[in-house]
């Protein structure tokens, strides 16, 4: 079970919310041991986020890999849907079980990341 994150401070140009906290950047498990996912600072005048994940399924199965926000590998069993201000992967039934969206406020960006997975073993992350 992976339980060591590492959480920063907010940014006053562009921040994460994960589960329901504010973040410049935000980092939990590592990339070569299933499990993990990483959001970098966004320093300015870059727009968008910076995600680099490994998903898994309540089996432990591998749903996806993203690396820097571009799905670099996926299971047959999900799609990826973009938009404009954020992506989502979706299993075929229709259940979302990850994506992030970027709301633009008047100074500032935030983008909130919803996350509905398992780390490699099987076990629910709650981010």
């Amino acid at each position: 079970m992976i339980t060591t994150a590492s959480i920063s401070t907010v940014s006053a140009y562009h921040s994460y919310k994960v589960g329901g906290m504010l973040c410049k950047e935000y980092h939990r498990g590592n990339e070569d041991e299933g499990f993990f996912f990483h959001a970098r600072e966004v320093a300015h005048p870059e727009k968008y986020p910076f995600i680099s994940c490994a998903l898994f399924d309540e089996k432990g199965a591998l749903i996806a890999r993203i690396r820097k926000n571009a799905v670099v590998e996926m299971s047959g069993e999900y799609s990826e849907k973009r938009a404009d201000e954020g992506m989502e992967i979706v299993h075929k039934s229709g259940k979302r079980v990850f994506g992030y969206r970027v709301v633009q406020y008047q100074n500032v960006a935030v983008t909130e990341v919803f996350f509905d997975c398992y780390d490699h073993c099987g076990g629910k992350i709650n981010l």
